[in-house]
């Protein structure tokens, strides 16, 4: 699925730490403070992020990537903080990906590429005309069009079972490929200065709830 997880250690903030003794052993309600505001700054970036990149065939918005800073989740342990992305693709911020057939839909052979804004977002069952064209001597893609009926012949030379076939022309809606290559793209999540900035300002909030306690 590609999902990640992006690990805060307790050392992120330890210039601003060592000032208080015995906060180590307050780890993990520490590392809360840090994860929630990391999370909170990754889903503001994916949120703008997403509405910056529509997808380039015009199709109506998915807010694929806003989604999944929702979908994202924070963590505390005693030792550090972590930030999770489960949404598929999201690995693609880190190394490059390849998606093949089958991921979602076991016993596919082919992916089926939107070519048409139309679609976009839509499996191809969903529509009603589609029919399969061919080039090189091999399945190229789906196609709206009118089929007609032919019938083969047999080896004899007579008529053997009809058979249906695309009529020529007609608009390409998907194109088959064995397999989608996607280089790494770091910009779909934030940098890692920003993931240390985000959880020093948690770490700022827990020093002030200890203050508080401190003063009560």
């Amino acid at each position: 699925m590609n999902s990640i997880t992006i690990a805060i250690p307790l050392d992120t903030a330890s210039p601003l730490l060592r000032r208080f003794a015995g906060i180590r052993e307050r780890g993990e309600e520490l590392h809360e403070f840090m994860g929630t505001k990391a999370l909170e700054m990754s889903r503001d970036y994916l949120t703008e992020y997403s509405a910056n990149h529509p997808n380039a065939l015009g199709g109506a918005r998915t807010n694929y990537w806003a989604r999944a800073g929702q979908e994202a989740y924070s963590t505390a342990t005693a030792e550090s903080a972590s930030v999770k992305f489960p949404t598929p693709g999201i690995g693609r911020a880190l190394h490059d990906i390849t998606i093949l057939p089958g991921t979602r839909t076991p016993g596919t052979t082919k992916l089926t590429i939107p070519a048409t804004a139309e679609a976009y977002n839509r499996r191809a069952g969903s529509f009603t005309g589609l029919v399969v064209f061919w080039g090189k001597g091999r399945p190229m893609g789906l196609k709206m069009g009118e089929q007609k009926t032919r019938t083969r012949t047999t080896s004899r030379g007579g008529k053997g079972s009809p058979y249906w076939a695309p009529q020529p022309g007609g608009l390409v809606y998907y194109w088959f490929a064995d397999s989608v290559f996607q280089s790494q793209n770091r910009e779909l999540l934030p940098s890692d200065e920003q993931f240390r900035t985000s959880a020093i300002k948690g770490a700022r909030s827990f020093i002030l709830k200890l203050r508080k306690e401190l003063e009560s």
